[in-house]
């Protein structure tokens, strides 16, 4: 009797500790799990934040004034994930050119599929930067204008 009470004493013990771990695990979890949810109405920004050294400067226009819908040299981006965009316009012309420039990739140098725009209907002067995500092998700039007005063009790009 006495070696049946100690092998039920020695689960006991067992069991009572497993029973304690089990409480402290559920009780961090219950920590973590505390934090504010996310609004439902907000959609998390895409940034990606690399420390690599890797880089390429492209410039898809530089000064620019062509009046008429053209696009920019195809530039063989596939090894870069990512490129921050900077374009500055000056609209000189009476009536302004509304002008929008999208992003293009394409896999053959050829057939293009339409991106994001970096600038849609710009009419005025102004600059801004964006940052867009590379697809396919090539990618350049398209830039759609509306009139003859004079204006000046000057995009550029890091990709990483």
């Amino acid at each position: 009797m006495t070696e049946q009470i100690r092998k039920h004493r020695g689960s006991f013990g067992i069991a009572v500790a497993i029973t304690i771990g089990l409480m402290f695990l559920l009780a961090a979890l219950s920590l973590i799990s505390n934090a504010a949810p996310a609004a439902a109405d907000t959609v998390p920004t895409p940034i990606y934040v690399s420390g690599s050294d890797d880089r390429l400067y492209v410039t898809f226009f530089e000064a620019d004034t062509t009046v008429a819908s053209e696009a920019s040299s195809g530039f063989q981006l596939a090894a870069y994930e990512y490129m921050n965009v900077q374009w500055v316009v000056d609209h000189a012309g009476t009536p302004p050119n509304t002008t929008t420039v999208k992003v293009q990739w394409s896999n053959d140098n050829t057939n293009w599929s339409d991106g994001p725009d970096i600038s849609a209907s710009s009419s005025t002067d102004g600059d801004s930067m964006v940052q867009v995500g590379n697809l396919g092998r090539y990618t350049r700039l398209y830039k759609t204008s509306s009139n003859t007005g004079s204006m000046t063009w000057t995009v550029k790009a890091v990709a990483k």
